[in-house]
């Protein structure tokens, strides 16, 4: 079975912290990718390609919306 890629975008260190360390106990999840912003987010995002993000709504630069 292939495990379901994640990414987290957060500007916040620790709330993608706590993000990655909920996930690292759900089997079958491999967190692919993190970002502290939505700039490097978009940049990098399509070379991922994650099955799901968690994205932050509101952050610095861009919104979550706007990415």
């Amino acid at each position: 079975m292939n495990k379901l890629k994640i990414a987290i975008v957060d500007d916040e260190p620790f709330a993608r912290k706590k993000i990655a360390n909920f996930l690292r106990d759900v089997h079958d999840i491999d967190i692919a990718a993190e970002y502290e912003n939505g700039r490097e987010a978009l940049q990098n995002l399509p070379d991922v390609q994650p099955d799901v993000v968690f994205l932050d709504i509101q952050m610095p630069e861009l919104y979550g919306f706007e990415v």
